[in-house]
């Protein structure tokens, strides 16, 4: 029997597989059985330690042998919650899978899988990469600076190593429906929470914690905006798989994220999902385009009128603006964040500065609601372009706008290529980004969202929609036309 083993199939599962992931994955599953076998064993007179250095040993392996896109499953998770941490261990969870996703990247990159990537967005987010490094190595508070300096890095090479990873429209649909199914599980925590407060049983008018859901995010606002942000990936997968249970669970899954989305009860919320839901639905080109909006508006119109009590007492609380606290509160981080740009015009006060600086900084005339008063809650700017000025300066914030206009643009170009070749899936992944990028340029009006690693992956799309990657390899549709001359130079690209 062992006369016909051929050693070569390993290297070829490895290397070369024509086949998919699977025997690189039934490879890591055989070795990671192996490791558990003699780690266990070996070093059983270590007890725990033994058993953390074997899962170690496991993880490292099997992303050395997977899809950079497995060790990605496992890390995006970990983005839902607010602080995730093991006791006695200096690293939290999702920094552990972070750096086994970029162990499981280099492993594909040495194994010749990676894809090239557009070089001008490429240049443009390593530019800007290490302008806003620097602004947070050299700002204020060097503590905060450091952990934003390696924030900011962590996402440019995450961004670049997952579009690299990206070898065909499956990898995409892989990427959409990791997105999807984690934040459907999500999801599902607001509805216990919402459940477990009773909150449609016991609101008696007064907004506050107690009536909004938050899931495992620090607030209800940044777990709205998580939720949302799966919406264009969800309906990405209903327009481009042919069956119909994964259309029906794709589409499924996208309405049930955005209709709890609204328990949170955030009147940003509001807007960002009317905006998300409606940019996404009409960019996109789909069959039953009519009866799809219909089926999203039906949806929407049953959420509303469910929850139509408390959204309208909600939104009534724009009458009194005056006296709202939480427009006071935004109010006095801006006032905050104008001394911070009188003081630092140019460069700002440095990236991430903000929280641990914010009490040297309050106007001299004490005109802030509250601040002058409580100096030991942590503050933020809340408003991310407020935010890129104060920390950022003039500099910075041009330097934003410029990434987020390149996507939009980008993504609009390649859009009006797609449709000259009739190739909806490049049409559908473009139309995806423009309406991840209206998102992020919007919510950054009403959210800190800049330093989001989630909008960071949209950058890497965005190098990733290359017209060699989409239109002119293997995988170009049969009725292709030949592009128009102004849309030829982005070929060059």
């Amino acid at each position: 029997m062992l006369k016909h083993f051929n050693p070569t199939l390993l290297y070829k599962a490895y290397f070369g597989n024509p086949y998919g992931i699977l025997p690189p994955i039934l490879l890591a599953l055989l070795l990671t059985l192996v490791s558990w076998i003699v780690l266990i064993y070996g070093v059983r007179e270590i007890g725990i330690l033994g058993m953390m250095i074997g899962a170690g040993a496991a993880l490292t392996l099997l992303s050395v042998i997977t899809h950079p896109l497995i060790p990605f499953a496992l890390y995006f998770p970990c983005l839902f919650f607010n602080d995730l941490t093991w006791p006695g261990i200096p690293i939290s969870p999702n920094q552990i899978l972070g750096i086994l996703f970029f162990v499981s990247w280099i492993a594909y990159f040495i194994r010749r899988r990676t894809i090239a990537i557009s070089p001008s967005v490429s240049f443009f987010m390593f530019v800007a990469t290490v302008l806003f490094a620097i602004s947070a190595i050299t700002g204020e508070d060097t503590e905060r600076g450091i952990q934003h300096c390696r924030a900011v890095v962590t996402y440019f090479l995450m961004a670049l190593g997952l579009a690299a990873s990206m070898r065909s429209e499956k990898s995409i649909r892989a990427l959409a429906w990791i997105i999807t199914i984690t934040t459907a599980a999500a999801a599902l925590q607001g509805v216990y929470q919402a459940i477990e407060k009773g909150i449609f049983m016991n609101f008696t008018g007064k907004w506050s914690d107690a009536v909004r859901v938050s899931g495992t995010a620090k607030n209800s606002i940044v777990y709205g905006w998580n939720l949302l942000y799966a919406f264009p990936f969800a309906f990405f997968l209903y327009t481009r798989h042919n069956s119909k249970l994964f259309k029906s669970l794709a589409i499924g899954l996208g309405i049930f994220t955005a209709i709890v989305a609204l328990l949170t009860f955030n009147r940003q919320t509001f807007l960002l999902l009317a905006i998300v839901v409606l940019s996404t639905t009409l960019l996109f080109r789909y069959k039953n385009k009519k009866r799809t909006l219909m089926m999203v508006l039906v949806a929407a119109g049953i959420a509303v009128i469910a929850m139509f009590p408390m959204v309208i007492s909600r939104l009534s609380t724009l009458g009194n603006i005056d006296r709202d606290p939480s427009y006071l509160e935004r109010r006095d981080q801006i006032l905050v964040a104008m001394e911070m740009f009188k003081e630092k015009p140019i460069i700002g006060i440095g990236l991430g500065s903000y929280p641990a600086v914010w009490k040297n900084h309050l106007p001299k005339d004490y005109s802030t609601y509250n601040m002058q008063y409580d100096y030991k809650t942590e503050r933020y700017p809340d408003f991310g372009y407020v935010q890129l000025l104060a920390e950022t300066g003039v500099v910075g914030l041009m330097l934003a706008i410029a990434l987020m206009l390149m996507v939009l643009r980008r993504a609009i170009r390649v859009r009006r290529m797609a449709d000259a070749r009739d190739n909806i899936m490049a049409f559908n992944l473009a139309s995806m980004i423009i309406a991840l990028a209206i998102f992020w340029i919007t919510s950054n009006f009403v959210q800190d969202t800049f330093l989001y690693v989630r909008m960071w992956f949209v950058l890497g799309l965005t190098a990733l929609i290359t017209p060699q990657n989409l239109f002119l390899g293997a995988r170009s549709t049969t009725n292709a036309v030949p592009l128009p001359r102004k849309q030829q130079e982005l070929a060059h690209d």
